[in-house]
């Protein structure tokens, strides 16, 4: 997960873009992503053990004060 994302002071990243980079992330590495329906509960427990808060609304999951590091695809494309 640190390789994905680092803190931001005004960041708020939504929960899905947080398990499509690490699926990436994952696939990158030649590793197997843990599936979707179990990544909450995990990220969960890594947001609790990091203090990284999170605020769920009508509009989504989020975790707040991260961003994701871009890619090195999207740097290519940047």
């Amino acid at each position: 997960m640190a390789e994905i994302m680092e803190t931001e002071a005004r960041g708020k990243v939504e929960i899905m873009d947080v398990f499509n980079a690490y699926s990436e992330a994952c696939r990158t590495h030649g590793k197997q992503p843990i599936p979707a329906n179990e990544f909450p509960f995990a990220l969960a427990d890594l947001c609790k053990t990091l203090g990284i808060k999170t605020e769920i609304s009508d509009k989504g999951a989020y975790l707040l004060k991260v961003r994701l590091k871009k890619s090195r695809k999207d740097s290519a494309n940047a």
